[in-house]
C-alpha cells in the first residue's frame, strides 16, 4: 500500500458525532513511525471514503453505549490497554494524553488501539526536563507527582479502575 499522507482522525462526541480529519505535524509523525499496527490503527481512504470497520468507536463511546457488566470485559479491557502502554513505554515514548477518547475499541473482538500522539514526548526528554513535565501533568491531572517514574506508573496503571 502506498501511503501519501498521514492524518489524525478526531471524532467529537456530540449529537452529530462528526469526524474531522487533519494532517498531523512532524512531531507526531515521528512517534507514529515508531509504532506497530498492534498499537496504532491505520485506516484506508478509498474514493474519499474512510474505512473504519476496525476500531469503529472510542472507549468513551463504548462505555456510554454499553453497560459493562461482563466481568471478563472488566478485566480484559484495562489489561489490553496496559499491554499497549507497556509497549509504548518500552519504545521510549510517553503518550501524555491518555483518556477514553484516545483509545479505540473494536467491540467485535475487544481489541484496543491507542491514538493521538500529539502530546507525546520521548521518555529521555521527560527525564531531561522533569521539573517542567511534572508540573505540567500535576496541573493537568490535579495530582501530586514527584518523579518521572510516578508519572510513567500513573499512565500505566490509570486503567486499573476502569
Amino acid at each position: 500500500m502506498n501511503i501519501l499522507s498521514i492524518f489524525n482522525i478526531k471524532k467529537f462526541n456530540n449529537e452529530n458525532s462528526k469526524i474531522f480529519i487533519k494532517k498531523i505535524d512532524k512531531n507526531e509523525q515521528s512517534f507514529i513511525n515508531m509504532l506497530s499496527d498492534d498499537i496504532f490503527p491505520t485506516y484506508e481512504i478509498t474514493n474519499n471514503l474512510l474505512n473504519m470497520k476496525k476500531y469503529p468507536m472510542t472507549l468513551f463511546e463504548y462505555q456510554e453505549k454499553n453497560n459493562i457488566e461482563n466481568e471478563i470485559e472488566l478485566d480484559e479491557i484495562p489489561e489490553k490497554i496496559n499491554i499497549l502502554i507497556d509497549k509504548i513505554h518500552k519504545l521510549g515514548i510517553f503518550h501524555g494524553d491518555l483518556h477514553s477518547n484516545n483509545i479505540l475499541i473494536d467491540p467485535s473482538n475487544m481489541e484496543v488501539r491507542i491514538i493521538d500522539f500529539g502530546k507525546s514526548v520521548l521518555i529521555e526528554d521527560l527525564e531531561d526536563n522533569s521539573d517542567y513535565y511534572i508540573k505540567y501533568y500535576n496541573d493537568f491531572w490535579e495530582t501530586n507527582f514527584k518523579t518521572i517514574e510516578e508519572l510513567l506508573d500513573f499512565e500505566y496503571n490509570m486503567w486499573r479502575d476502569f
